[in-house]
Order: structure tokens, then sequence, then C-alpha cells
């Protein structure tokens, strides 16, 4: 649960007091999931209901949800496996995170606290979580700006917001949307795709493909050239329902 104290100034014991009408019957499913930054707390909740969410504390006293329900199923799963989970949190570029690891399921999720997203993190090799277990503030001179700890060898890597790299390996970005169909069921045709983004000095591939089946499968990757004045393919068939796909 959560409590509130007050400082009753009391002669003998604890000087402070509970607040009795301000107990929330929520807790942390356990110490690890729990982290502190500026004036907020994030936590992996336990509820007597045996619901399990992500919440936000905040020093004014306002206990918030901030997971949402596709991660609170993916927290279900976890079972008993969730007491293991870890949390870590920094800054980086503008961004302050919370990032949460998931032991059971091998999976990484960070939250957004300016803009209020999840994302999902993976290694460079993919399919693994973010093998990384604390995070810290350092500015000693020689090092300035976010240090992470490796969960496995131990070492510690700069998190730098310029730099595109995951222990020497680039990282690989997909954006994928929802499905679009136009408010119609009937066939479409897609003549052509085209990329809108910042203009590169040099040849920049992008892979472009699509699923019609809900996710399912894709389609083989066609590439687009970021260096183009115009950066478009052509001639992607009919459809009635797609999602789209950009791996980087």
């Amino acid at each position: 649960s959560c409590e509130y104290f007050f400082d009753n100034a009391n002669a003998t014991g604890s000087p402070f007091n509970k607040v009795e009408q301000a107990v929330q019957q929520i807790g942390a499913v356990n110490l690890l999931s729990m982290v502190r930054t500026e004036n907020m707390v994030f936590f992996v909740s336990a509820g007597q209901t045996g619901e399990h969410a992500v919440y936000m504390f905040t020093g004014t006293g306002n206990l918030r949800r901030v997971s949402t329900p596709p991660l609170d199923r993916i927290l279900e799963l976890e079972t008993t496996n969730l007491v293991n989970c870890y949390a870590w949190t920094c800054n980086v570029a503008g961004h302050h995170l919370y990032v949460l690891n998931l032991t059971g399921s091998n999976r990484t999720f960070v939250y957004d606290m300016v803009i209020e997203q999840w994302y999902e993190w993976e290694s460079a090799a993919g399919g693994a979580s973010f093998p990384i277990y604390a995070a810290m503030e350092v500015d000693d001179g020689s090092v300035n700006g976010t240090v992470l700890q490796h969960f496995t060898n131990g070492w510690l890597y700069n998190f730098l917001s310029g730099t595109s790299q995951d222990d020497g390996v680039n990282f690989k970005v997909t954006a994928r949307t929802s499905k679009q169909d136009f408010d119609t069921s009937e066939r479409k045709w897609c003549s052509r795709v085209e990329l809108v983004g910042d203009r590169q000095a040099t040849t920049t591939n992008v892979n472009y493909s699509y699923s019609d089946d809900d996710y399912v499968t894709f389609s083989t990757a066609r590439v687009i050239d970021m260096s183009l004045v115009r950066p478009v393919a052509y001639a992607f068939s009919y459809f009635r329902r797609r999602a789209h796909q950009v791996d980087y």
C-alpha cells in the first residue's frame, strides 16, 4: 500500500503520524521495479485483486496509472517472473525515461515522461531485452552524461544522443503504422509510396514493406533512397486494408 505521513513533532517514538484517510491500497510488486527521479516515483504495482500495472507517484501525493492496457496484459503474462523485474531511469536528449526490464519474456519497455508514450527497446542483435541493469548521471570532467552498466559483462557505456550505435552495431529502427482502409472495404490501388524526411547528402537506403493480412506477413522490402530529391517507389498493387512498415 501507499501511505502518507506528516511531521507531528511527537516527543517520543517516531515524530511522524499517519494520514489515515489518504491510504492507497496499491503496493509495489518488488523493490527493484521502483525508481525515483526528481519528484516522481515509478513502480510496478501489486493490487489487492492481483492486477499489475505501472504507476507514477508524484511529490504532490498524486498516484497515477501510466501503463497502457497492452502493456498490462504483457505484465500479467510474466506471472511469477514479475517479482524479478527491474527498472532504471535516465535523461537523454531532453527526454526523461523510465526503463522496465521483464526477465520472463526477456523484453524491455520504456516510458517517456515528457511525451507520455511507451516504446520497446531491444539489443542490436534483436529479439532480446536491452541488457542494461543500472544507470547514473556522471560529470567528472572526463565523462559527462548518462552512464549505463551492462547486465552480464558489467561494462560501462556512455548513453549519448548523438551516437547511433549500440556497442559498435548500428541501431535498427522500425516504424509500423496502424491498418488503413480509409473507411471502406472496397479495393484500393496504391500507385506509389513516397517517404517524407530529411534529405541525406549520400545514399541512405530505407526498406519499405507492407502487410495486408493484419501483420501476419509482410511484403518483400523495397529500397527507397533518402538522398533523392523525391524518395519514392511505384506500383504497390491492390489492397483493402494495409499497414506500412519502414526499416532503417
